[in-house]
């Protein structure tokens, strides 16, 4: 059974998206985790993730060393919504050789989403704008 968390940075929105998340993606989820510009928490992290990083305490270390860097999606979101016409920011996606990565944003904080290169991420985006952004409309 898959690490699972209740947040507490984005609130109820992104225990849905986790939930969610879950069934749409199923297992092609890896990792969840909400963040601000100053703190970040794990939301959901697999059996195989955890077992390939030696436990949760694996995965924490490796997510130590990178949200350290995301308080930088607030600053970049702000720069493209002023700099483009097309409108807000409001999801990052991030592919590479071997997963995805989706950030999505609310205003103040944001849920990062690891997933296998397989996963489909126009439902992951859907997904997203019906749970995490739905909210706020």
């Amino acid at each position: 059974m898959p690490f699972k968390r209740a947040s507490t940075i984005v609130g109820p929105p992104a225990d849905a998206l986790a939930d969610a998340l879950e069934s749409v993606a199923a297992d092609d989820l890896q990792v969840i985790a909400e963040y601000d510009a100053q703190s970040y928490q794990l939301l959901h992290v697999a059996d195989d993730v955890a077992e390939q990083h030696g436990g949760l305490d694996g995965v924490e270390d490796q997510a130590d060393s990178l949200f350290d860097y995301y308080h930088i999606d607030f600053l970049e979101r702000d720069l493209l919504a002023d700099m483009l016409w097309l409108g807000e920011v409001g999801t990052f996606v991030t592919f590479l050789d071997h997963g995805i990565v989706v950030r999505a944003h609310t205003d103040s904080a944001a849920v990062f989403v690891a997933l296998d290169v397989t996963a489909s991420v126009d439902d992951v985006q859907i997904t997203i704008e019906n749970t995490l952004h739905e909210p706020d409309r």
